[in-house]
């Protein structure tokens, strides 16, 4: 049904629009797109998402694509890359949930606030905090309830530089209520 040999008559045909060559792309060469993407990502769902994406993006991009190796090495080292980009973006996003509590859930430190007047305790924290952009961002995202965007608008810095502020100012608060 398919060669390799075809591949350049069939990328040719792909590009005038042919339904018919997308599909015995899709059917020769989605198995191994899905497989590559559970080795990477370990989870069945994420990657027929993956695969789903890898054949979207050749379909929608049928016109502009160059493919310099063979079909299969493209479908699959594309598949490869938004593997990467998911389990990145999932790294990002479990740091993010881990450090989006203002004060960690223990019990010592639970029973310190509820001991102190947080509210004066944290800003006495705030006062020290330097540079005082730090400050700034930590009550605009975390007291205020901006979000970093608008943090970092009102502050004249990045969106990473708001971040990193916030990640910091946490870090340090979290050693501050320690003590």
């Amino acid at each position: 049904m398919y060669r390799t040999q075809n591949e350049p008559e069939l990328l040719a045909q792909l590009k005038n629009d042919s339904v018919m060559a997308f599909n015995i792309i899709f059917d020769h060469y989605h198995k191994g797109v899905y497989s590559m993407a559970v080795n990477f990502v370990r989870d069945q769902t994420e990657a027929k998402d993956i695969a789903q994406e890898v054949f979207s993006d050749l379909w929608q991009f049928r016109k502009v694509i160059t493919i310099t190796t063979s079909l299969r090495n493209y479908l699959l080292t594309s598949a490869r890359n938004k593997s990467i980009s998911v389990m990145r973006s999932k790294k990002v996003h479990k740091k993010y949930i881990e450090s989006s509590a203002v004060i960690p859930n223990t019990g010592s430190v639970s029973a310190k606030l509820e001991d102190k007047n947080s509210l004066h305790y944290i800003n006495t924290f705030l006062d020290t905090l330097h540079p005082p952009l730090m400050a700034e961002a930590f009550k605009l995202v975390r007291m205020e309830g901006l979000t970093h965007e608008e943090s970092a608008l009102r502050l004249g810095i990045t969106t990473r530089s708001s971040r990193t502020y916030v990640w910091k100012a946490l870090k340090k608060l979290k050693a501050f209520f320690k003590k």
